[in-house]
């Protein structure tokens, strides 16, 4: 349950008596404005002498208009707490508005008073009146006045800030008045000045033009707006209320709209304050509720009448709706080889529409299914789309899915999103998908809402609501792929209401007494009006909220009921603001049947205890005392009466009082216990004999606040007891905790009660939720001590027929609001003072009890930053690699967003660096695997506020002599390169290696922009994708690409040569023709790791790079001009003609520069099997190294 604190209180019930006819009207002024500047526009009041409170909503377009301030109150209690002026709703265009009169005695603003201004910042728009505008969304609108009747007469002006030349037009007055229902008629009369006269006037009423002279006379009746333009096409506009006397007003209402022009299945509902009386509604359908249901697109009409034959109309449209007819989604699954790939391809209906669904697919197959359809056997090489059309006769055509299953099976990918919540119940996800392998970068993203994207890893889609989302997946070589769809399922906790609560308290040191004010609004729920049971016994009915005052500190229970019935109910805590009091309490425990249970006797808050008297007691039946062990105090005991259930104690200090601060242990009561498994066995301080009466050393009296306690007799099988279990949270400071309690072997059961304690200074108890337990009402629950740390419950079937629960159901669940500090606290089941019982009817169960706690936590984990150093980079990598396949605790509310996060600690930590592995759970799933790199790939660069931590002990910890190099080799101007780099050689290899990570610098003077990148293929390392992850980014600016690698099987391995592959294309630029130039390739911030993570030294080895010539567009590129390469294009074999030498070898290269072909000693090449596209064919003879340009085509 969302907590919503306010200041908001409007402390007055709405009688369903409506106001006498006024001309009461409402402005927003017309002010002239200049963009780059501040405007303030006054919004006045007038044609009422008794306005006592009003809501509404104030609207406006973000695009010309940014909000500022409000300034300039004139009513009494009117100040920014009246106004919702959240980021999430002014940056949105909105701004709700609720101002009462605390005196009760109503204003007078019949000659017009300003109530207030708003001011905005004037953005760069189009000259124009940018309007500002009363609306009824998201909060209805409504007057009373101190009479306590509703203003159903009235008149709302809208304004606006005007950017142009001239004047805008305005409407400076009008008055609305109702006919009388004795013949009399109605009027709406207005005056208009400004802008360039000669104004149109457009009454409407639901959307429907009724009149377009300047004012409204006759039989009107219900809400009408008016549009008034002037000869410049400027608009001024207003709305109009008019309810006849004795009818119920409508304040306010929804339109479902209809899912296409085919269906009905729209719906209209209207909310009428005090219900409709003795009033009549007719729907020109027929129907005579407040709704009308199954609706086609169109206007209809809703009569409000009485039997003396008064009435009015008001119009409502049901239109289209926005959204898809359907949402789906297509999937696809393909066999076969290269030669002759078939597939399978899918069509689902994740929402929307009516089924059965027909599906038309464009190979013409036809057929009609509940949610999908399949067409089987389909080459793997096409394009395919299908229509969709639902029962109601919906139509949806899906956009065309081209697939090509060759293409699509070198591509590895990987979705992640995290879910935002809104108090409004709404919800909105960001989602992300990284390509692991396949393709070449950069990737073009086209997501099925329309969002594209071009990234060389990674996409990020970004407020999107619950909903299945395609994407289309296209390469630097036009390759295309399609994942699998992100399935985006946002769902809040499930709430009909949203409650805020508040807290005043004033302490008077004279009387040492206070009084304190609480309150509780309902910021959203159900139906209006809402009725307030106070656990005080005060009930107040209101459309938002009541207020009532209390003498005494604690938790006070309301139960909210709305219109409807439906039923809330909500802990308000009555904070205490006078000086707090000494403790003494009996402590809680447990044990067996025959065994001996030790009660500690317990004080706190004590400065100067002299002495103390006291008597305890307890049912002899169900145990006896045996003895006292001494604490703090260790004499004046008396068991002269323990046979009869009774303790006492006299105890003097003899001159050395106690003091302490937390609770500490007095003495201790030791008990035999004789009762049964399930009995609770109180112990309280026996007032009548001797209630609890202590002093200082001064002999003044020590004021104590007492509590006692109790034993559970516990069963020596707990398996067949009844269990109760308290589930625990691991949760941010000053946040929400709900904890439900559970039952198992809860069978034939009659009735049940217990308490629930907490630490009340961790925990703030908000509100309760009911669970499984049938007939749960707030007469359950004793809500009054929540504020000092627990709460009592008590039920019993109803009818006296036992129930039955399964195994794990929810009796009801707590929640809390943590407080500033993290730490933990316990929240048990108690027997104090509610003792715990569960009873079939015959007998008291055992019961086995499981309590829970609340762990809070300070924000500590940076998502992708695994080494903990506060920066992410491909150092990040190696840690993951070493706690691959983890499992541990999830992170509450995780997201890979680059904000610090709170986590619980996994107790798993990488081996010398100590790093827990909460850091290594990127994505807080609790389980660490490959999805974690999207963390590292999204937040790569990105620091931490503060400074970095090194990981400690990192020093190199063995000694392990090998290379790592970019092998050598001559490039030529304008062509894609690659480089194999090796770790390890035949008289250096690489022994017991993990992970690796380090840093290519390259020469940017050379290498073309965009082009150096990493692959990972044919690596002794191990495989993408099976045992080893890779990563890489370049920084071109910098010159230098940064490289990790790890293997994520646990297993050290050794080899030598190849590791990856670098690839870079050189420029073709004049200094580079010029001679012979060598570009060194140099390696730096080697961090190499085995499985136990200790470092290891390598040397790294610079590396040249000697660059030749160039490659024209023409067949004779040096240097063997008479080499020819045929026929080009080709769609199956190239011929190639080498007068001068013979051939060596002959190697195929993609345009990125990837080896997909190599052949010694020939001179055809088969590249039947390669995608149509173009290619470069690099030929060796002894005269030297030609390159050719090729083109493969397909019939």
């Amino acid at each position: 349950m969302k907590q919503v604190f306010f200041t908001l209180l409007v402390l007055f019930q709405l009688s369903q008596l409506r106001a006498q006819p006024s001309c009461f009207s409402m402005y927003i002024s017309t002010e002239a404005a200049t963009p780059g500047q501040m405007v303030c526009l006054d919004v006045k009041a007038e044609g009422i002498d008794n306005l006592l409170g009003f809501q509404y909503a104030m609207r406006w377009d973000t695009s010309a208009l940014h909000f500022d301030h409000l300034e300039n109150f004139n009513l009494p209690g009117l100040n920014n707490s009246s106004f919702s002026t959240q980021p999430a709703a002014v940056d949105n265009g909105r701004l709700s508005v609720s101002w009462f009169d605390g005196t009760l005695s109503g204003v007078d603003v019949s000659g017009g008073q300003v109530a207030y201004s708003i001011c905005f910042d004037v953005l760069n728009a189009p000259a124009a009146l940018h309007s500002v505008y009363f609306n009824g969304d998201p909060t209805p609108i409504e007057f009373s006045n101190a009479n306590t009747q509703l203003v159903t007469n009235y008149a709302l002006i809208n304004g606006g800030a005007y950017t142009g030349t001239g004047s805008a037009p305005a409407i400076t007055s009008a008055c609305a008045l109702p006919p009388d229902c004795q013949g009399g008629e109605g009027s709406i009369d207005i005056t208009t000045t400004g802008g360039q006269p000669g104004y149109t006037f457009d009454w409407r009423k639901g959307g429907i033009t009724v009149s377009t002279n300047e004012d409204l006379t006759g039989d009107i009746g219900g809400r009408y707006s008016l549009q008034l333009t002037d000869q410049q096409g400027l608009e001024a506009s207003a709305l109009f209320s008019l309810v006849p006397e004795g009818l119920p007003f409508i304040n306010n209402w929804e339109v479902g709209d209809a899912s296409c022009s085919s269906a009905s299945d729209g719906s209209l509902s209207v909310s009428i304050p005090g219900g409709v009386g003795n009033a009549n509604l007719l729907w020109n359908t027929g129907a005579t509720t407040n709704y009308a249901l199954n609706l086609a697109p169109g206007t209809y009409t809703l009569e409000v009448s009485n039997d003396a034959g008064c009435s009015y109309e008001e119009f409502y449209t049901v239109g289209l709706s926005d959204e898809p007819v359907v949402e789906a989604y297509y999937t696809y699954e393909c066999s076969g080889d290269t030669a002759n790939y078939t597939a399978d391809v899918s069509c689902t209906v994740t929402s929307g529409g009516t089924p059965p669904f027909t599906f038309s697919w464009n190979t013409g197959q036809i057929d009609t299914n509940p949610q999908s359809s399949t067409i089987n056997g389909v080459p793997g090489i096409a394009g395919y789309s299908v229509t969709i059309t639902d029962a109601s006769g919906c139509v949806q055509a899906m956009d065309t899915f081209e697939l090509d299953c060759g293409q699509s099976s070198q591509f590895l990918t990987g979705y992640a999103y995290e879910c935002q919540f809104f108090g409004d119940g709404s919800t909105l996800a960001d989602v992300s998908l990284a390509v692991w392998s396949g393709g070449t970068p950069p990737y073009t993203f086209e997501w099925s809402n329309g969002e594209i994207d071009t990234d060389s890893l990674f996409s990020v889609n970004q407020g999107l609501a619950n909903g299945v989302y395609a994407v289309t997946i296209t390469d630097a070589n036009g390759l295309l792929h399609y994942p699998e769809p992100a399935i985006v399922d946002c769902e809040p906790a499930p709430q009909d209401f949203i409650v805020g609560s508040n807290s005043e308290c004033t302490y008077f040191p004279a009387e040492d007494s206070v009084s304190i004010d609480i309150s509780a609004l309902v910021w959203a729920g159900p139906v209006a009006p809402y009725t307030f049971s106070w656990s005080t016994g005060e009930v107040e009915t209101d459309t938002l909220l009541s207020t009532i005052t209390v003498s005494a500190a604690g938790t006070y229970s309301v139960t909210i009921t709305d219109a409807a019935g439906n039923m809330h109910v909500e802990a308000v805590n009555a904070l205490n603001c006078g000086p707090a009091g000494s403790q003494l309490a009996i402590g809680e425990t447990s044990g067996l049947a025959g065994e001996m249970v030790c009660v500690d006797v317990t004080a706190a808050q004590v400065q100067d205890l002299d002495s103390l008297l006291l008597a305890i007691q307890w049912n002899p039946g169900f145990m006896t005392l045996d003895n006292v062990q001494p604490g703090l105090i260790t004499s004046g005991f008396d068991m002269s009466e323990t046979t009869a259930g009774i303790f006492q104690l006299n105890w003097s200090s003899g001159g050395q009082p106690v003091a302490t601060t937390g609770p500490a242990v007095l003495f201790q009561l030791c008990f035999l216990v004789l009762a049964p498994a399930g009995q609770s066995i109180s112990l309280d301080f026996h007032t009548s004999l001797q209630a609890p009466e202590a002093y200082d050393s001064n002999g003044q009296a020590v004021d104590f606040d007492w509590q006692g306690g109790a034993i559970l007799v516990e069963n020596d099988t707990p398996g067949n007891a009844v269990g109760l279990q308290i589930e625990s949270a691991t949760v941010e400071t000053e946040t929400a905790a709900c904890l439900e309690i559970t039952t198992t072997n809860f069978t034939d059961i009659l009735g049940v009660q217990f308490t629930v304690r907490w630490d009340a200074d961790s925990l703030q108890f908000d509100s309760l939720v009911y669970g499984a337990l049938p007939g749960l009402t707030p007469a359950n629950f004793n809500l009054n001590n929540t504020g000092s740390g627990f709460l009592q419950f008590s039920w019993l079937a109803t009818s006296l027929q036992p129930t039955t629960l399964s195994d794990g159901a929810g009796l009801f669940s707590l929640c809390f609001t943590t407080a500033a500090s993290p730490g933990a606290s316990t929240v048990a089941i108690s027997s104090v003072p509610t003792l715990i019982e569960v009873t079939d009817g015959n007998t008291v169960l055992p019961v086995a009890i499981t309590n829970g706690s609340v762990v809070t936590v300070q924000p500590q984990v940076w998502p992708g930053d695994t080494d903990t150093d506060e920066n992410v980079n491909h150092l990040d990598l190696l840690n993951l690699g070493l706690a691959y396949g983890a499992a541990g605790p999830l992170r509450p509310n995780a997201s890979i967003g680059w904000i610090q996060q709170p986590a619980p600690d996994w107790q798993q930590t990488t081996p010398l660096s100590l790093v827990d592995y909460k850091h290594i759970d990127t994505d807080g799933n609790g389980l660490i695997d490959a999805a974690d790199t999207l963390a590292i790939v999204q937040n790569w660069g990105l620091e931490a506020e503060g400074e970095g931590i090194p990981p400690a002990d990192m020093e190199f910890s063995r000694q392990l002599s090998t290379v790592l190099y970019v092998k050598p080799d001559t490039v030529v101007l304008g062509l894609p390169a690659v480089f194999d780099v090796i770790l390890g050689d035949e008289s250096a290899p690489a022994e017991n290696i993990y992970g690796l990570a380090f840093t290519i610098v390259y020469d940017t003077a050379a290498v073309e922009p965009g082009s150096a990148s990493m692959t990972f293929g044919n690596s002794w390392m191990g495989q993408q994708s099976l045992d080893l992850l890779a990563l890489s980014r370049d920084h071109y600016n910098s010159g230098r690409l940064d490289v990790a690698l790890t293997r994520i099987d646990g297993q050290n391995v050794s080899g030598q040569g190849v590791i990856a592959q670098l690839h870079i294309t050189i420029q073709d630029v004049i200094f580079l023709r010029q001679s012979e130039y060598e570009m060194m390739l140099e390696i730096e911030n080697v961090r190499l790791i085995n499985n136990a993570e200790e470092w290891t030294e390598v040397v790294s080895q610079p590396s040249t790079i000697s660059i030749g010539g160039t490659v024209s567009s023409t067949d004779n590129a040096a240097p063997d001009a008479s080499l020819k390469a045929y026929p080009v294009p080709t769609n199956g074999r190239i011929f190639i003609h080498s007068p001068q030498y013979p051939v060596q070898q002959v190697e195929v290269l993609g345009m990125d520069g990837r080896s997909l072909l190599i052949r010694k000693d020939t001179y055809e090449l088969s590249v039947g099997e390669l995608p149509a596209g173009p290619y470069l064919l690099r030929v060796w003879t002894e005269g030297g190294v030609s390159v050719r340009r090729i083109m493969v085509v397909r019939e």
